[in-house]
């Protein structure tokens, strides 16, 4: 587990989706990391932000 940086809260690791909008068309993502809920704040590793990576590659590339 992680506490937040800014708050020193708890920080709890589950999948958020998220709105990208990307030359016009807006694609929902479900976004994993660690997210704080007291200060909206978030932590990503390279593996949680591939899976960002990879829909934004499927809504411009097709």
């Amino acid at each position: 587990m992680f506490r937040c940086d800014p708050c020193d809260a708890d920080m709890e690791y589950e999948s958020v989706s998220i709105e990208v909008s990307i030359d016009g068309k807006v694609i929902t993502v479900d976004q994993p990391g660690w997210y704080c809920w007291s200060c909206r704040s978030s932590r990503h590793s390279a593996g949680d932000l591939f899976t960002l990576d990879q829909a934004i590659e499927a809504a411009v590339f097709g």
